[in-house]
């Protein structure tokens, strides 16, 4: 579930599925280790799974919604 080399995912989760389940993610200046990777699979299996966005992958998102 979080096993792509090269991208920091984070596990979500809440009523809307976009809940991020682990703090501190804001302040990552590294991609979490493998054993991080193996634990959150472990704890959080049912999650959804979040790309971070910005300098921790080196990726920026536009998103655009439009009104209906």
């Amino acid at each position: 579930m979080m096993d792509y080399p090269g991208l920091a995912l984070i596990p979500l989760a809440g009523a809307d599925g976009k809940a991020p389940c682990v703090k501190g993610f804001t302040k990552w200046s590294k991609l979490p280790s493998r054993d991080t990777c193996e634990k959150w699979r472990s704890d959080f299996g049912h999650a959804n799974v979040g790309v971070l966005t910005g300098p921790t992958n080196g990726l920026t998102v536009l998103d655009i919604d439009r009104e209906d």
